[in-house]
Order: C-alpha cells, then sequence, then structure tokens
C-alpha cells in the first residue's frame, strides 16, 4: 500500500512499511531521504524497532510523575534525560510565565519528562500523542495514541493552545517507533501539529539535533542548513535557547546538540494581541 504527496514540482509516491521497517533506505527513497544526496548518510551498527503497546508498554503512576514535576517546580533538573535541552526548556517556559490556563499536547513521548514539565508550569490540560500506547498513570494527563486520535471525527479531535516536541519529530518517518517509512515523515508531522493540533496562532517548543543535515538510520536526523528550513516552513521564531549555528557544521554523526525553539504557527495581527499570552506579541531571543 502507498499514498501520494504533493510535492512542489512533482508527484511523489511513497511506501509504506510496517514493522520491522528495512535495515536499509528502500533504494527507490534514498535521494528523498537524503534531499538529493545533500544530507549525509550512516548507517549505524544498531538498529530499533522501539515499539510498545499496552501491556508491554512501562507504566508511570502518580507517585513517580508528580514527584518529578514537584522537582521541576523547584528547579531540579538533574534528573533531565536531554541535559541542556532541559534546561533551555525550562529557561523559556519561565520566560513566558508559565502554562497556566492553557491546553498542551506532548507530541512524541517514552517516559512522562514533558508531561512533568506541563504540571510543573501549571498546565491547564496535558495530553500525549504517540504511536505507541503509553500508561502514564496521573490524573493530570491523557494519553492519545495517532490512530485513535485519526479515527475521532474531524470535528471532535482535540485543538491545543500549546504543543511540546522534544527530541521525537527528528524519528518520524524512519519507523523507529511503529510509524510509516516516509521521508517526509517529520514535515508532515510537522504540518500537521501546525494545521491541526494547534489552534489558529497556536505555539510549538520544538527541540531537535542540530548539526550537518543527517540521516542516521534508522535512528534519527540532524538538521543543518538545507533541512532545518522545510521543517520550520510556515512557522515564526518567538524565542529560542541554545542555537548555535556553529552546529551545522559539526558533521560527526554522534555529536549534537537538540536546542530549543518556540514556534508559533501564525503571527498574531495586533488587534488579537488582548487576547493571546503577553509574550506572543514580541518576538526575540534568548541564549
Amino acid at each position: 500500500q502507498g499514498w501520494v504527496r504533493w510535492w512542489p514540482t512533482q508527484r511523489v509516491v511513497y511506501v509504506t512499511e510496517t514493522m520491522p521497517p528495512p535495515r536499509r533506505i528502500p533504494p527507490a527513497l534514498l535521494d528523498r531521504f537524503t534531499l538529493g544526496r545533500r544530507a549525509l548518510l550512516h548507517y549505524p551498527e544498531s538498529y530499533c524497532l522501539e515499539r510498545e503497546d499496552g501491556a508491554a508498554a512501562t507504566v508511570y503512576g502518580p507517585g513517580t510523575i508528580q514527584t518529578w514535576a514537584n522537582l521541576i517546580r523547584e528547579g531540579d533538573l538533574q534528573g533531565s534525560y536531554y541535559g541542556s535541552t532541559d534546561i533551555w526548556l525550562y529557561e523559556l517556559l519561565q520566560s513566558i510565565g508559565g502554562l497556566a490556563g492553557l491546553s498542551v499536547v506532548i507530541v512524541g513521548s517514552q517516559t512522562p519528562r514533558y508531561e512533568a514539565f506541563c504540571l510543573a508550569f501549571d498546565a491547564d490540560r496535558c495530553t500525549t500523542l504517540d504511536y505507541s500506547r503509553v500508561r502514564f498513570d496521573h490524573p493530570g494527563i491523557h494519553t492519545l495514541t495517532v490512530a485513535e486520535y485519526e479515527a475521532m471525527p474531524k470535528d471532535a479531535r482535540p485543538v491545543f493552545d500549546v504543543a511540546i516536541s522534544i527530541s521525537s519529530l527528528e524519528h518520524d518517518g524512519l519507523g523507529r517507533y511503529g510509524d510509516p517509512v516516509n521521508p517526509d515523515g517529520d514535515l508532515d508531522a510537522m504540518h500537521n501539529i501546525r494545521d491541526n493540533l494547534l489552534r489558529p496562532n497556536g505555539f510549538l517548543f520544538l527541540a531537535v539535533p542540530f548539526g550537518a543535515d543527517l540521516v542516521r538510520w534508522n535512528l534519527n536526523r540532524a538538521y543543518g542548513p538545507v533541512r532545518l528550513p522545510l521543517l520550520l516552513d510556515g512557522w515564526t521564531l518567538v524565542l529560542h535557547a541554545g542555537v548555535e549555528p556553529s552546529r551545522f557544521e559539526v558533521t560527526d554523526p554522534y555529536d549534537y546538540l537538540q536546542p530549543v525553539m518556540l514556534l508559533q504557527n501564525m503571527r498574531p495581527e495586533p488587534d488579537e494581541c488582548a487576547a493571546a499570552p503577553s509574550w506572543a506579541c514580541s518576538t526575540s531571543s534568548k541564549g
């Protein structure tokens, strides 16, 4: 089975792949994955199949999740998985005054670390959306699989004020987490966040690896001067922390940072600022 997506000047047919994904990029898709060979391609020794469903998924109870949230609220990030990335996210959330009164969706999550950030910064509602079934047992967190979300009537699908995607989109389309093999899986995911998950003028906290453009099959991508503009198409940069353009020159597939960007899917017009968060009507940077 396959599907068709329109690219600017050509009709591209993608093949879908279920589990397990191929150990090498299918030859027919190689140019699409490497952007016409402008992105580096690396095949590491490891090969990932990390889909978890239902009973196979790790259960995180309310005590664990709330403990993480309490530590984050106190500024204790020593247990953070992504190190500097979590610090930059914390700084940006502090700089905007938190998430009080806002609905938040976590896009791609196997461990409820960023759900704990939502709780710590007083989000009104927190939902996890992932290809796999995750088990985060906390009254402040709702979970959805992509299949469940897509099965909903369009007018019944939830829409959010804010999305958070930390070290997630670089995996989309590589089959690692049970998603279809798709050269533009990450770009399609960004379009879906912008056009479907978020309300008009909604916001996205995004962290992806910065480095020379790279596909590390089937683990992840790194974003450089070629693919990063494609990923950010249709978004406005509001704030950022940790962005270093010199990282685009790093070609080591195991050496990259994940800065955090706060993006808006449409700049609000002046008369909309009264209804928007106070930080939404000014553009600046941090870090």
